[in-house]
């Protein structure tokens, strides 16, 4: 056997361990080529697996069993749905179970009464803006020619009085009342403007007027016969009480 030994520095290298075509040695670091014979042997060569394609009729038994794995998976679930379907008490209802209640149609509240209709008639209304009830029943209505009709708890026409256009406390008055209010004893409070004027319900007599504002937004009685407003009096805005000789106090 030939001495493997550096050609740099004579060492032997048979102790060196070959794997490649060249070891290093371990004393100058010096390449080497490996000799042949001493070279290891090559490992043999992987195997190599052929496929071939599947001829026409593996392809039609490949393509026949997916169509029957496909229908064999329908029908499976079917037989598990239809048992389901077909189990004992499922068409039962709990002994809790009520059924779910319909509300009827909400259905429009009834008149009570009705009376009255368009013109300027007795009994008849322009525009009618105001009601008020006093104490007997009785229905005060008001409209924009400037009239108070009166009619009996039944809607039937007794009177009316007109309000005037021009007094000392107004003048130019085409349209209203803007309020009109009833006691119990069925006096009459007229608001228009500024001004509440007070009429016997039972005749249409006037009994007298509180003025002193501008104008009066709103009003209501109280139960001694006086009167709250709420008024306008230049750029201010006042709460005002009076009382039933129409006094502001």
């Amino acid at each position: 056997m030939k001495a493997f030994a550096c050609p740099q520095c004579g060492a032997s290298l048979k102790s060196a361990p070959i794997k490649d075509a060249t070891v290093e040695c371990p004393y100058c670091h010096s390449a080497v080529v490996v000799p042949p014979e001493l070279r290891p042997a090559p490992p043999p060569p992987a195997p190599i697996f052929r496929t071939s394609e599947p001829d026409a009729a593996s392809k039609s038994n490949l393509s026949w069993g997916a169509v029957l794995a496909i229908c064999g998976a329908i029908a499976f679930s079917l037989i598990l749905f239809m048992s389901f379907i077909a189990m004992p008490g499922r068409d039962k209802k709990p002994s809790s179970y009520a059924p779910p209640s319909i509300s009827p149609k909400a259905t429009p509240t009834p008149y009570v009464l009705t009376f009255g209709g368009e013109g300027t008639g007795a009994g008849l209304f322009q525009d009618a803006q105001e009601v008020a009830v006093d104490g007997s029943g009785n229905i005060y209505v008001s409209d924009d020619t400037l009239r108070i009709q009166k009619f009996d708890a039944q809607g039937k026409f007794l009177s009316l009085w007109e309000i005037p256009s021009e007094t000392k406390y107004f003048s130019k008055i085409r349209g209203g009342p803007d309020k009109l209010l009833a006691d119990r004893e069925g006096k009459i409070y007229v608001v228009i403007g500024g001004v509440a004027l007070k009429y016997d319900g039972a005749n249409g007599e006037w009994l007298g007027a509180a003025s002193g504002s501008d104008y009066i937004f709103d009003a209501t009685l109280k139960a001694d016969g006086g009167m709250v407003a709420v008024s306008a009096k230049g750029h201010d805005d006042e709460l005002v009480v009076l009382d039933a000789k129409g006094k502001a106090v």
